[in-house]
């Protein structure tokens, strides 16, 4: 045979092996890894790195283990080990989760500075919107004549409204704001009234105790300011209770009223009430879950609990060094809390850890105190700690929540400062 045709056939022999060899990897013995989330993302691949500019996303891998990264800018890395066999296709769904984050304070306008003496929600300290709605609030409360002698404020679920009552010196006023001018409650709201607002319709609940027995009321506020219903009964205490604390779920539904150590549940649609919890020592707090079916509730020996309010079966809160002023219930049931931590060896009391946060001398880590955000879990009695702030010079003097879909956000007062951390669900 000619050399040129023995070439020519070795040659042919190499291009099929190169074919079949390209073939096999890249069409035969392969399977194929396939991205979907939010974009713009970037995956990593062992040490390569694919950039996704589509819902979904694929590259050909030969079977075998890979250890995947997903990354999308502000939002933690989603990190696993996986699989993919010959001829098969391995969808990953990537659902991303922001990164906490934590702004450094954010001073306070000098215009609300003076409003902190109000128990007012702290993100109106910084939100536009929301300090026009107070501006309005404000300004109504303003142009009501003489001395105002106590004021009750309530945030509506919305967030950008705030209902407030006034009782002023001769007459009592309910106003929100978006109204053009108070709505004078008097007649049918005696002055000095136990009294709450719902947060999820304009309806007001308070305690009469003018007649035989003690009544519970409730009455309608005209959404646009034009008016107001006439008061009924919602239920009867044959026995007067103090009702020194009296809050609504955040969905309407209940309202919640204490006597000294016990705790009672009013439903407003059945009209009626029911003893649901008592305790040992007087009730300092009480924090009722967004759905009514759980409290929180502080005791004078500064014990917490948590009361199943259908089984009426009450818990031991254990928690060191939680305060009902810095906790606050998610519409998951649980329980995100602000307290003075320290190192895992270290035991100090709540005094004691809030003045070593704000000497900064500790001398060990793990004597070191600092401010825990944390979240508790009341089924399981488990908490995780969502982050440890420790460039706070002082514990905060007030806390507030919000949450949005699945963000959340814990604001901390210090001084004239607002510290927001953000995170999501979990």
């Amino acid at each position: 045979m000619p050399l040129n045709k023995k070439i020519s056939i070795v040659i042919l022999i190499i291009g099929f092996l190169l074919v079949g060899n390209y073939a096999w990897k890249n069409y035969i013995n392969v399977g194929i890894l396939a991205f979907q989330g939010e974009i713009p993302f970037g995956v990593q691949i062992n040490d390569e790195s694919l950039a996704c500019s589509s819902d979904t996303c694929e590259k050909n891998v030969a079977p075998g283990q890979y250890s995947v990264k997903i990354q999308k800018v502000d939002y933690e890395d989603i990190e696993q080990t996986v699989e993919v066999k010959r001829g098969e296709k391995l969808v990953i769904g990537a659902k991303f989760k922001k990164k906490i984050s934590f702004s450094e304070g954010t001073p306070i306008n000098e215009k609300y500075q003076k409003l902190l003496n109000f128990a007012l929600p702290l993100e109106f300290a910084y939100d536009a919107d929301l300090q026009k709605s107070y501006d309005a609030i404000f300004q109504l409360i303003k142009d009501i004549n003489g001395t105002k002698k106590s004021v009750v404020f309530q945030k509506h679920n919305d967030l950008l409204q705030m209902a407030t009552i006034v009782f002023g010196e001769k007459n009592v006023y309910f106003l929100a704001s978006n109204f053009k001018k108070p709505i004078d409650v008097s007649r049918v709201l005696p002055d000095g009234a136990k009294v709450a607002i719902s947060p999820a319709e304009s309806i007001v609940v308070f305690f009469d105790n003018s007649g035989k027995n003690q009544a519970i009321k409730s009455f309608g506020i005209d959404p646009k300011g034009n008016g107001h219903s006439n008061p009924s009964v919602v239920t009867y205490f044959t026995k007067p209770i103090a009702a020194d604390y009296l809050s609504f779920s955040a969905d309407g539904k209940f309202v919640f009223a204490t006597d000294s150590a016990s705790i009672y549940k009013i439903d407003l649609a059945a009209k009626t009430k029911e003893n649901v919890a008592d305790f040992n020592e007087e009730i300092y707090g009480m924090k009722p879950s967004n759905d009514g079916k759980l409290l929180l509730v502080e005791t004078a020996d500064l014990k917490s609990f948590v009361v199943n309010t259908e089984t009426r079966t009450k818990r031991l809160v254990d928690l060191k060094n939680l305060r009902i002023d810095f906790a606050y219930w998610t519409s998951k049931n649980s329980i995100v809390l602000a307290y003075p931590a320290s190192g895992e060896n270290a035991v100090l009391n709540y005094e004691d850890a809030i003045k070593s946060i704000e000497s900064g001398d500790q001398d060990t880590a793990n004597s070191k105190a600092f401010t825990r955000i944390a979240e508790y879990f009341p089924e399981t009695s488990n908490s995780n700690v969502v982050r440890d702030i420790t460039t706070m010079t002082k514990f905060p003097s007030r806390m507030d929540f919000v949450e949005m879909n699945d963000l959340r956000r814990v604001m901390l007062l210090v001084d004239k400062n607002i510290y927001n951390l953000d995170f999501t669900v979990r």
